[in-house]
């Protein structure tokens, strides 16, 4: 059994030396430097929460949130295009509904040709417009000492009524906690697409092409939306992504949203033969 709790957080923990900064980090010194108070902020910055909720009147929020973008060369442009897109929009949807708009500040480095740029673009264009999304803003610009792989950060929104989205805090007393996919799912992909030779030395081609595939899986967004269509029949109550940390980091992160604890047989957290087979070559716990 893992207990997590939104005052202990998962047994064993994770750290990192990169990516998101510690919990008490951005605590202490993120969440007390927010600018000028507004009554109108129904949900800003706190720990376990994706999305943004401001009041913008007439029984209607606006919803956003905010990610990087990312271009990776061992997976291509267009793949990077769809990958970014939905790491915002899989964290969107968590309220249960879509997003209508994106602006995009691209700080693209200086070695970028024309054509890796225009194939990004015509992706990303294209991502947007298959999921309904206007972008209506942005900066683009190619700097000195910009590199891959993160080259600048993105924000989609959308309007919604009032009591018609989701957010972490609303997990109740009682509920089921239900995991689409599995664990591991982009690290299996990220992994396998950036060291190929390594997994099929060890894992053989067969099981390598099967890992690389998990990218098309990077994505919540269809699960997300297909989960909140019992919202109205008592069904979904609250949703979160998993993303840094894992299956458990976001287990705790959810906790700490709603304050509530949460116990899980670690068993039934689902955990495919690719992804075992390639966390394991690196030392990583799946979970």
């Amino acid at each position: 059994m893992v207990s997590v709790s939104p005052l202990t957080g998962p047994v064993g923990g994770h750290r990192s030396r990169f990516g998101k900064l510690k919990p008490e980090v951005v605590s202490d010194i993120v969440f007390h430097n927010l600018g000028a108070p507004n009554p109108a902020v129904k949900v800003g910055p706190r720990g376990g929460f994706d999305n943004a909720v401001v009041s913008i009147g007439g029984g209607r929020s606006l919803i956003l949130t905010s990610d990087p973008v990312s271009m990776i060369p061992a997976i291509g442009m267009k793949k990077s295009a769809w990958l970014s897109l939905h790491h915002l929009v899989s964290d969107f949807t968590t309220t249960g509904l879509k997003p209508e708009f994106a602006v995009f500040d691209f700080n693209l480095p200086t070695e970028l040709s024309a054509s890796l740029l225009k194939a990004y673009f015509e992706a990303l264009g294209d991502c947007c417009k298959e999921l309904g999304i206007s972008i209506v803003a942005g900066h683009t610009g190619s700097y000195p000492g910009g590199g891959f792989t993160v080259v600048g950060g993105g924000v989609v929104f959308g309007v919604a009524r009032d009591g018609r989205y989701l957010t972490p805090e609303m997990a109740s007393l009682g509920d089921a906690i239900i995991l689409t996919k599995g664990a591991a799912i982009e690290t299996t992909a990220i992994l396998a697409n950036s060291f190929p030779e390594t997994v099929e030395r060890e894992l053989g081609r067969r099981m390598l092409g099967r890992a690389r595939s998990y990218l098309s899986l990077c994505s919540t967004v269809s699960d997300a939306l297909e989960a909140v269509s019992g919202v109205s029949r008592g069904g979904v109550t609250s949703m979160h992504d998993a993303t840094e940390g894992g299956v458990l980091g976001a287990l705790h992160e959810h906790a700490v949203a709603s304050g509530r604890s949460f116990l899980v047989e670690k068993r039934r957290i689902y955990v495919s033969d690719e992804t075992r087979g390639v966390c394991s070559i690196f030392g990583m716990d799946p979970r």
